[in-house]
């Protein structure tokens, strides 16, 4: 397949495969708990890992065109706009915890390794798509622009997480509700002090999330990420 050539050619089959066998080992745990229990109460989770794999495929995407073409600035902006709506969406998975309890039919130890999987898929989704996109920026701008927008868009991914957990408000509202979210948006940036929560979800997830990317950043040392000087 063209796909799979392209991923071989720019070095990312092995990486887009083990992400799959993780995020298929999370999703056969599901599989199996609605099977025993005949419950779909963690059903969720399917939605939200593939929202999560949304914006890990269109950065892998971009590094590929990256790699043999080039990409033209308008459609590159046009782009990261789209992943900028959706990469919220893979530390979201992380609070998705939050559902975690025992309940009948499973052992307590089975539900809390299927949810930290799927937290743990969702949170790896992110950061290597962050990886890919600020590698491109630093390449075709410089790497102070690519750490600026991999800090921003850490920032907007931890208010995007406030803005789906605890105001329920979805990536595709941008498009169906914008007026709604937006006032929502504004509201909350100009009266931080106002609103506790917000200000402390963003702040504690961006630090959480940006220690990590630091970490995985030092652990992969530009394996398949960055080029050798």
């Amino acid at each position: 397949m063209k796909i799979i050539k392209s991923l071989k050619e720019a070095g990312r089959l092995k990486l887009v495969l083990v992400m799959g066998i993780s995020c298929v080992f999370s999703v056969l745990l599901s599989v199996y708990r609605i099977y025993h229990t005949h419950s779909i109460i963690y059903g969720f989770f399917w939605w939200n890992i593939f929202l999560a794999f949304i914006p890990f495929c269109i950065s892998t995407l971009l590094y590929i065109r990256a790699e043999r073409a080039g990409i033209h600035g308008i459609f590159l902006i046009f782009t990261l706009g789209i992943w900028l709506l959706f990469i919220p969406n893979s530390p979201y998975i992380i609070t998705d915890l939050l559902h975690l309890r025992e309940r009948p039919g499973m052992p307590f130890w089975f539900d809390v390794l299927m949810s930290v999987s799927f937290a743990w898929n969702g949170l790896m989704l992110g950061l290597l798509s962050l990886l890919d996109i600020q590698q491109i920026i630093s390449e075709r701008i410089n790497k102070i622009a690519g750490w600026l927008f991999a800090a921003f868009a850490i920032c907007l991914g931890s208010f995007g997480i406030y803005l789906g957990r605890f105001q329920r408000w979805n990536s595709w509202d941008i498009i169906t509700n914008p007026f709604s979210l937006a006032h929502d948006i504004v509201h909350h940036i100009i009266h931080p002090i106002s609103h506790p929560r917000p200000l402390a979800v963003t702040i504690l997830f961006s630090v959480f999330i940006g220690i990590t990317y630091l970490m995985m950043k030092l652990l992969t040392n530009g394996f398949a990420f960055e080029k050798k000087g």
